[in-house]
């Protein structure tokens, strides 16, 4: 770092440790005055109030049923209308992307003297065979 960033760094520093100590002095008394009487008030009320006075009574939940209740002693789901149920048709695809099938085997060129002979490929139909 040289000695001019140094020393500029070091002026700010002490510019707002300057400002900020200014700051608290220039609090007018009449405010502190205030202040005081709040917290004391707080402090006063707070002695006078039972410790749990302030926590709320929790209040009885009843959870609304937005589906129909299922016998937890049924395995299976429970039998529906048939009015219930409605077949639609299925929904044409969004993109041709969606369509896409599994990639291509790339085409390799075959040496001349091959003529399109196959190699050899083993194939396992079961295992230990």
């Amino acid at each position: 770092m040289r000695p001019v960033h140094a020393a500029a760094a070091v002026l700010t520093i002490l510019a707002m440790g300057a400002a900020i100590a200014a700051g608290g002095r220039a609090v007018l008394q009449d405010e502190n005055g205030r202040v005081a009487a709040r917290a004391q008030a707080g402090i006063a009320a707070q002695s006078q109030a039972p410790a749990t006075s302030a926590n709320p009574r929790p209040k009885a939940a009843s959870p609304e049923a937005h589906s129909r209740a299922i016998d937890p002693e049924v395995v299976a789901p429970p039998q529906l209308q048939p009015q219930e149920l409605e077949r639609v048709e299925p929904r044409a695809p969004l993109s041709e992307l969606a369509l896409a099938g599994p990639p291509k085997p790339p085409k390799t060129k075959m040496p001349d003297n091959w003529n399109g002979t196959k190699l050899f490929q083993p194939v396992a139909s079961a295992a230990g065979v």
